[in-house]
């Protein structure tokens, strides 16, 4: 999920800095805490065919729904933003949706 997560804030960054927009910053790294297995799994609950709200949704709200579901909170440490996990595992096995 971070890799993805990481991915996609990379393409977008790259994306405003070849349309010319001017931004604070050219890079936005997410940085892991709290020692997780990264070999759990995690809940990332989205519909089938997602709607505005999930396509128009800020990097801001998609990490506070994807804490909830995984308990870990973010810190802002510009330019990182540190996942800190609350648990080793909070899922080890797929949820069930």
């Amino acid at each position: 999920m971070i890799r993805r997560l990481q991915s996609q804030i990379d393409s977008q960054l790259s994306k405003l800095d070849a349309s010319g927009i001017s931004t604070c910053q050219s890079a936005l790294t997410l940085e892991v805490a709290g020692k997780p297995d990264m070999g759990c799994y995690v809940a990332a609950p989205h519909g089938k065919r997602a709607g505005n709200s999930v396509n128009d949704m800020t990097l801001d709200q998609a990490l506070s729904v994807l804490g909830l579901h995984n308990l870990f909170s973010t810190v802002q440490y510009p330019p990182k933003i540190a996942l800190q996990f609350a648990r080793r595992c909070q899922f080890p096995q797929p949820f069930p949706y």
